[in-house]
Order: structure tokens, then C-alpha cells, then sequence
């Protein structure tokens, strides 16, 4: 696995494996907070809040927090330091670069034939 990112948003430069990307969203957690994230940018605090929401019961903060690492290790999200708390945000470029593959990829799916 490549070197974790610097923790600001120059991680968006960096190299990354895409097939590590897919699976570090295979977590219903991880997939759920780049979905908030990719709404805007938000503190750990009102993400936290947000996931509680969704979950209907609260989330503890060093679970999301472990998530968030985990995401950032694989660039699918970035943050920026702010006063009090870290601004975090998803990763678009990558994100779109999963998508364009997941497109094509159900495009030469959906070409094949099969026999039988």
C-alpha cells in the first residue's frame, strides 16, 4: 500500500490505487461519510451528528474517526485545519475517476453475451 497522505488537501496530488479506493468504500460506514461529504465539507463533530441522524442511534466519535482515517489513507477524503476542528470534504477527482471506471466497466458488462 502507498504512503498515507499529508493531512491537507495537497493529498489530491498524490498517486492512488483505485482497486484499494473500491474497497476502502466496501464499509457501509465509510461509503455513508463520503456521501455526506460529497454534499459539502463538514466538521467531525456535524458529521458525527449527520451519521446519528441516519443510523437512528449514536455513532461513536473514534469509529468515525477511524473511518475518516481510513479515507483519507486511500485519498477519498482530504481536510483542511480550521479553528477548532478539521474541515473535511470528499475527494472529487478521485471519486470521479472510480466513476468513469465503474461506467465502463458496466458498459462492457452490459455488452456481453452469453451463452446458453
Amino acid at each position: 500500500m502507498q504512503q498515507p497522505s499529508s493531512p491537507t488537501s495537497g493529498s489530491l496530488h498524490r498517486s492512488v490505487d483505485l482497486s484499494e479506493c473500491y474497497q476502502a468504500l466496501g464499509d457501509p460506514l465509510r461509503l455513508k461519510i463520503v456521501e455526506i461529504l460529497c454534499e459539502q465539507p463538514m466538521d467531525v463533530q456535524t458529521l458525527n451528528e449527520r451519521l446519528d441522524r441516519h443510523y437512528q442511534k449514536p455513532v461513536a466519535q473514534p469509529t468515525v474517526s477511524a473511518a475518516l482515517q481510513k479515507l483519507r489513507d486511500h485519498g477519498l477524503v482530504t481536510y483542511r485545519p480550521a479553528w477548532r476542528n478539521h474541515e473535511y470534504s470528499a475527494n472529487k477527482l478521485i471519486l470521479e475517476q472510480m466513476t468513469s471506471i465503474t461506467r465502463i466497466v458496466f458498459r462492457l458488462e452490459s455488452g456481453v453475451q452469453t451463452n446458453g
